[in-house]
């Protein structure tokens, strides 16, 4: 019987046939490696991404689901995934995947689409829009779901690619990621250099969640999400807001979420993704 450090051999060797495109070595050992640690969490996304190339989407999708379910099991709190919702939306979200690598992972996805899923219809506020704006507006179908971007030429190209209407917004954040230390200092110190200038209908919504994953934030010469997370923060509403902040393993992100939100809000993280309940 191998043991785990064997197993995560094992399963870099998987990924080496995958990269090799001996998908059929790939699959089998991942499932020799299932079946001695059926909760070893990476395995499950090898035979996913592998699954996928094979052409077995729906089983790829099963080992997507599987990881994530691992993942929320052994974090902060325990929530059961919606079967009727990976099914209804497991498709899209493995092709947005598929098409935007490097931007929000399955389990990512799914969770947040669990999360909304399951208590719709609500107010959903969205910093930045992308290729999912469809699917979140399907997601919340028949709630209220904004976007706010501050790239006009983008949002453009969004609106002109979806067929139907949705509601966006053109805002500015005027911050570099440089910023973030003398900016998250100067708050502290009372002075108000967070604020952003929002159309009116937003600041008298009740949200119920919220989603920051604008604006850039991968170089010290983009804005950064100092301001957007703080104004998540200031629009939640005292009878409960979701709000969750995408790409946490960076400085920024993690540390103004945990400063205005507050580490005893934090419902879950999932991958990049700090999951927080305000009430």
């Amino acid at each position: 019987m191998i043991d785990f450090y064997d197993a995560i051999a094992e399963n870099k060797k998987a990924q080496l046939y995958y990269n090799q495109g001996n998908l059929r070595e790939a699959i089998a050992l991942c499932y020799k490696i299932i079946k001695i640690y059926p909760d070893f969490v990476d395995v499950y996304k090898t035979l996913g991404n592998v699954l996928q190339v094979h052409g077995n989407r729906n089983a790829a999708i099963r080992a997507y689901v599987k990881a994530t379910e691992i993942q929320l099991s052994d974090g902060l709190s325990y929530s059961q995934l919606s079967q009727s919702l990976v099914s209804k939306y497991g498709s899209q979200i493995l092709q947005l995947v598929s098409d935007n690598p490097g931007q929000m992972s399955f389990a990512e996805y799914i969770y947040i689409t669990n999360v909304v899923g399951q208590k719709v219809p609500g107010n959903f506020l969205i910093f930045g829009v992308g290729k999912d704006t469809q699917l979140w507006l399907q997601v919340n179908d028949g709630g209220k779901t904004i976007f706010l971007e501050d790239n006009q030429e983008w949002l453009i190209e969004i609106k002109s690619s979806y067929k139907n209407f949705f509601e966006a917004y053109l805002v500015e954040y005027n911050t570099r990621v440089s910023q973030w230390k003398d900016l998250l200092r100067e708050y502290s110190e009372g002075n108000d250099c967070l604020s952003m200038v929002l159309p009116e209908k937003i600041l008298l919504t009740n949200w119920d969640f919220i989603l920051v994953d604008a604006p850039a934030g991968y170089s010290e010469e983009k804005p950064g999400r100092m301001k957007s997370i703080y104004t998540a923060a200031k629009l939640a509403r005292q009878t409960g807001t979701h709000i969750f902040i995408h790409d946490c393993d960076r400085s920024v992100e993690n540390i103004y979420s945990n400063y205005f939100f507050g580490k005893n809000n934090l419902i879950n993280q999932v991958n990049k993704l700090q999951h927080y309940y305000l009430k």
